[in-house]
């Protein structure tokens, strides 16, 4: 006989006689107690933003007074100029109209220093907020450590969900000895 035809014929007669073994082999669905159904977490980190707003005291100018002390002696020296050359004659009034030009301008430069002093003294509150990132541990839901009784036998697991009082278990029976 030729030596590949034996092992042909020698692969075929094991393969028939383990099928009886297979055949045996039996798997079906039963259903255990669910003696506990334990979550399990985990913890995380998160960032939660957080808008953070206070009330701001700001200082305050008023734009219809004028800004500019140097303006503010321009137009006290034109005002004190023309009050000064009312009075006196020739060159007396000469001397008048200068010297009302130089009370008017210190005056006008006082006045716009002390405007401008006034106007930042008015305050105005101000709300201004900020984003802050606050880091805090979440518990997050990991599964279940679920504990059932099949036989009068205790047996656990872990599962992504709770399996309520019943677990549906897959029961397999086949010989023992390595078939």
């Amino acid at each position: 006989m030729n030596q590949s035809l034996f092992s042909l014929l020698c692969g075929a007669s094991c393969a028939l006689l383990a099928t009886p073994a297979l055949a045996d082999h039996r798997q079906h669905t039963q259903t255990a107690r669910v003696l506990s159904a334990d979550p399990i977490y985990r913890t995380v980190y998160a960032d939660h933003p957080q808008q953070i707003c206070e009330r701001v005291a700001v200082p305050v100018r008023d734009p219809r007074l004028l800004d500019d002390p140097q303006a503010g002696a321009l137009v006290g020296a034109l005002v004190g100029g023309v009050i000064g050359h009312q009075f006196g004659g020739g060159r007396g009034r000469d001397v008048a109209t200068v010297a009302g030009a130089l009370i008017g301008a210190n005056t006008g430069h006082r006045a716009s220093l002390d405007r401008r002093h006034e106007r930042t003294r008015r305050i105005e509150y101000q709300q201004h907020c900020s984003v802050s990132h606050q880091r805090s541990p979440e518990r997050i839901l990991d599964g279940y450590h679920v504990r059932y009784r099949y036989q009068g036998q205790v047996y656990s697991t872990r599962m992504d969900y709770d399996p309520g009082p019943y677990l549906p278990i897959e029961v397999s029976v086949r010989p023992a000895g390595g078939y």
